[in-house]
């Protein structure tokens, strides 16, 4: 039983904050970070999920980062503030984030996206978009889990990295060390 949870939460374990920060970009695009003691606390908060059974723990076993599926699933209503990070945050969290470089891309959201964003900040990833009506903050959250996991948006993916538009990678190495573990089934922050 628990392999059978372990794989479940590989295939569908949604990665929302690890070693993230959620940073405001002002309008010149350059971003305001946390101080370092947030950046402790984000850490700290954080907890990497262990496999239970001792038989499938395989301690120290790691894969290299060219073998690991990674999917960004980003969901938004879409609101002016996350246009605006994504035009101007993202190219260089990308280009900047060997994890990021890797991933493949889907969108869930309300709202069109923009057209320019395939070409200037997803330019060369494989990118998907899905469309829902909003039925409200909460709701829409469970929606997009929902939504994905049903239609099996995840199947073919290793690791899936949830996020809003708001929330950026600024380090990846805690996410990259702890994906590239075979004994890590997830990865969780607050």
């Amino acid at each position: 039983m628990v392999s059978c949870m372990a794989k479940s939460l590989r295939r569908w374990l949604l990665v929302q904050l690890a070693m993230t920060e959620q940073s405001a970009c002002d309008i010149s695009g350059n971003m305001q970070c946390a101080s370092t003691e947030e950046t402790m606390q984000t850490a700290q908060s954080m907890l990497a999920v262990h496999r239970l059974s001792d038989s499938h723990h395989q301690k120290n076993v790691q894969i290299p980062l060219e073998d690991i599926r990674v999917l960004l699933f980003i969901t938004t209503h879409l609101p002016p503030e996350h246009v605006e990070f994504l035009q101007k945050c993202w190219p260089g969290l990308i280009s900047n984030s060997a994890l990021l470089q890797r991933a493949d891309v889907l969108f869930y959201t309300a709202q069109e996206l923009p057209s320019d964003l395939n070409t200037t900040v997803f330019q060369g990833k494989k990118l998907r978009v899905e469309h829902y009506e909003n039925p409200g903050y909460q709701a829409g959250a469970m929606l997009a889990m929902e939504a994905a996991t049903t239609q099996g948006w995840f199947d073919h993916y290793d690791w899936v990295i949830r996020v809003n538009p708001d929330v950026l990678i600024l380090d990846d190495a805690l996410l990259i060390k702890n994906m590239m573990d075979l004994g890590v089934d997830g990865i969780f922050a607050d």
